[in-house]
């Protein structure tokens, strides 16, 4: 009799206290570009070579926006996944470029997840409510000014 009185505290406790929802849960990602030109973002995957995923272009004073709607409970969406890429370059007015990389976004390695403003790397909520995450990355003329130059040969 024990034994089931303890079994069925641990399962009441165990489904009570559980705050897995099935409610899905978007998260809304935005790029703003005010980094004083042009941009573009070539996204690549590196499992094995570097393959080029996605190229977006985003005008000065521009906005990029994705969603993604998240069914599974516990699951966040970052910026690697807006990309579907683990590297990325940004090439400003082809003028400049800069490389993110983040091959484990966990690992504190020298992977490059840890590197000041690095897209890849970004969790942090701009706002959230129950039904929308918004994330945000702003690329600025600090991030240009930072950028290695390239003169126009940056692709």
């Amino acid at each position: 009799m024990k034994k089931i009185v303890i079994f069925n505290l641990l399962l009441l406790l165990t489904v009570g206290c559980s705050d897995r929802s099935d409610k899905p849960v978007t998260y809304r990602f935005e790029i703003i570009n005010e980094s004083g030109g042009d941009i573009k973002i070539k996204s690549y995957n590196s499992a094995f070579a570097p393959i080029l995923v996605k190229e977006i272009k985003i005008q000065d004073g521009g906005l990029y926006k994705e969603n993604f709607l998240s069914r599974k409970s516990g699951r966040s969406y970052l910026f690697s996944d807006v990309f579907n890429a683990d590297s990325l370059k940004i090439i400003y007015r082809d003028r400049r470029i800069a490389s993110f990389y983040c091959y484990n976004i966990f690992s504190n390695q020298e992977e490059g997840c840890d590197e000041e403003n690095n897209i890849l790397a970004v969790v942090e909520d701009y706002s959230s409510d129950e039904d929308v995450i918004l994330r945000r990355y702003t690329f600025t003329t600090e991030n240009y000014e930072n950028a290695m130059p390239c003169d126009g040969d940056c692709e």
